[in-house]
């Protein structure tokens, strides 16, 4: 249970920290998820969504599509997949490795 906790404080952290960068208005943030992440980003999309009066727009995926399509050049402002996928696109130039947050 405590790790759960966890992993939704940094998910809702990251998606905090991602609005920061965002101009005074209300923004779409485009976030790509993989599947397992699905029921903590719902929960706390809402919610950041009424904090911040950003939109976010979300697509879930299984792990393996959302890596071939972050791979092939989609972009977004948020990726939230297994870290060992994220060192990939690290590696392969698709992410700043600055940006990476561990959940």
């Amino acid at each position: 249970m405590h790790a759960l906790f966890r992993m939704a404080w940094s998910v809702s952290a990251a998606l905090i920290l991602s609005s920061q960068a965002c101009v005074a208005h209300a923004a779409e943030i485009k976030v790509l998820g993989a599947l397992g992440m699905k029921a903590v980003i719902e929960d706390l999309g809402v919610r950041f969504e009424r904090a911040t009066g950003h939109k976010l727009a979300v697509t879930f995926l299984p792990l393996g599509m959302t890596v071939k399509l972050v791979q092939s050049g989609e972009t977004a402002d948020v990726v939230i997949i297994p870290q060992q996928g994220m060192e990939g696109f690290v590696k392969d130039g698709k992410v700043i490795a600055s940006s990476v947050r561990a959940l």
